[in-house]
């Protein structure tokens, strides 16, 4: 696979279990674990993660793809993935940071990914073992389970762009453009921001618009939807945009 190849259909290949080894599976895993602990514990923006993070600079292209992916995800959809994870279990209660990153994975890759199910559960469990809690992985099976079969209808009752962001910044978006476009706002930050990339040779504009899956916008800019890191994107190194 060539990195010009959308970030997207890198993560769509890795997500199939009968695409790649277990072995590789857990490896983007459990380094996504480690990335989102660094996130939400040390209060470190995602990008400085990424790019600190020796573990995730040598996995390959395809694995930093679905890696960034299910960290990405589950940050932004975040407060969907707990409030589903309260519904799911019995009796809800405190549960060790690990553990607690690994359902959040696991919730991220069953309602927000394509990711099949038993792939996403499975994993999760193995997880759960390598990081010795062998004792947790039925608790950690049964709540996946549940959120494979129930988790949809959940989702469909929620208000998203409440859940997703902070009550003290929705409030300041209320105060200063009214709750439709405070909820506009909120519901505008559950996608990611695209790309926008102007073309250094406008002979090059065909390909790089097949290349990218890019529409033109204003100025014959051209627009990802898709984002990506875009150090990693065929032509970036070279600068032929």
């Amino acid at each position: 696979m060539t990195e010009a190849m959308d970030e997207h259909e890198l993560y769509r290949d890795h997500a199939d279990s009968d695409s790649a080894p277990v072995i590789e599976m857990l490896a983007a895993r459990q380094v996504a674990v480690d990335l989102l602990h660094t996130v939400l514990s040390q209060r470190q923006a995602l990008d400085q993660a990424l790019e600190r993070d020796n573990e995730f600079k040598q996995l390959p292209s395809r694995d930093k793809a679905f890696c960034r992916m299910i960290v990405s995800t589950t940050l932004r959809r975040l407060g969907q993935i707990d409030d589903i994870l309260l519904k799911a279990q019995d009796k809800p209660g405190r549960t060790p940071v690990v553990l607690q990153l690994i359902l959040r994975m696991g919730v991220a890759q069953i309602l927000f990914m394509e990711v099949a199910d038993h792939a996403a559960v499975d994993t999760s469990v193995r997880l759960t073992e390598a990081a010795g809690m062998e004792r947790q992985k039925g608790f950690v099976n049964g709540v996946l389970r549940t959120v494979a079969r129930i988790g949809q209808e959940w989702l469909s009752r929620q208000d998203e762009g409440r859940l997703n962001t902070p009550e003290w910044l929705l409030k300041i978006w209320i105060e200063d453009y009214g709750l439709r476009g405070a909820a506009n706002i909120a519901k505008a930050n559950l996608s990611e921001a695209p790309l926008d990339i102007s073309i250094r040779d406008e002979a090059d504009r065909n390909y790089w618009g097949s290349t990218f899956q890019a529409s033109e916008v204003a100025c014959g800019t051209l627009r990802r939807t898709s984002g990506g890191n875009v150090t990693e994107l065929e032509g970036f190194s070279d600068g032929r945009w």
